[in-house]
């Protein structure tokens, strides 16, 4: 999905958005993410989880009932459960378990935001339907336009029972359905696992929430939903608030003095009520082009 134009200036610290489907407002948070090497590249963190899964101690086979014979144990293959995979998980984070492992591998598959709102959020890149199959050039050199298709940004903790997702793990399995690739987060606490395209918990009835992102301003935006009822503002550069707030626009020397000598020769005497008109027509001057972008960003479902 294409960008929307944005306004020229200064970057706003958010921006505002109505769902044209539902109605529903989203603010869209400016974040600290202005670069590629700023996030982890979820293909690789991919590769290198499955490499020191592989270099843990194997799981021993374990007698369990035969389904067709209940009173006929049989070794069941070695096969990495939840354990294994949480403690490959862990390792990673553990420079003396895993050494030569890349720094970037450490700090887990995402990259953990809180927004002004208050939501904990789990950016993750390069995985699922959108990623390609290879990029073009290294990671770190791609820009954030780029990557965009590919950015999925989800609650960072479990809806089950909080849990942070980023100690968990993620896979970028087949789409069966729909053909492609999707990508998969997995809880550590409870196995429960989520579609990071559709939130939707696979084997539980759970929800992940997801949350839409823009790359405007040469910054990662990430939205969050407004309260039921409330208004989308308009773009502000920072600092245009205290100004808005005043609703006051001081004319210039030039403007009161032209509008000043030309009333006085039809009223003399009238100088302070045509200085207050000034003002009151300098107050009601249009909103800047920031307001008329966000009526045009209606993209976000």
């Amino acid at each position: 999905m294409a960008a929307p134009p944005t306004a020229p200036g200064p970057a706003p610290p958010f921006l505002d958005d109505v769902c044209p489907s539902t109605g529903a407002a989203w603010r869209f948070y400016r974040t600290e993410v202005e670069r590629a090497d700023q996030l982890t590249n979820g293909r690789a963190w991919i590769q290198a989880f499955e490499h020191v899964l592989q270099n843990m101690p194997r799981p021993r086979r374990q007698l369990v009932p035969s389904i067709s014979d209940s009173g006929d144990p049989r070794h069941t293959l070695p096969s990495y459960g939840p354990k294994q995979r949480n403690d490959a998980a862990r390792a990673m984070r553990d420079p003396a378990a895993t050494p030569g492992l890349p720094e970037a591998a450490r700090t887990g598959f995402g990259r953990q935001l809180r927004l002004p709102s208050g939501d904990e959020v789990l950016v993750i890149v390069n995985v699922g339907r959108k990623a390609p199959l290879q990029l073009p050039r290294k990671f770190r050199d791609m820009s954030l336009e780029e990557l965009e298709p590919s950015i999925i940004v989800a609650a960072a903790r479990c809806p089950h029972m909080g849990a942070c997702l980023n100690e968990g793990e993620i896979k970028d399995v087949e789409d069966l359905a729909g053909g492609g690739r999707r990508a998969v987060v997995r809880c550590p606490w409870h196995n429960q696992q989520f579609d990071l395209h559709s939130g939707e918990g696979e084997g539980n009835a759970s929800r992940l929430p997801l949350h839409h992102a823009r790359v405007l301003h040469g910054a990662l935006y990430v939205g969050a939903p407004l309260p039921p009822g409330a208004r989308a503002e308009p773009a502000r550069a920072p600092g245009a608030a205290v100004a808005e707030a005043m609703d006051v626009d001081e004319p210039s020397a030039a403007e009161s003095g032209d509008a000043l000598a030309g009333q006085r020769a039809a009223s003399p005497g009238a100088d302070q009520p045509l200085a207050s008109a000034a003002r009151r027509q300098k107050s009601r001057s249009p909103r800047p082009p920031g307001g008329r972008v966000l009526r045009q960003m209606n993209t976000i479902c």
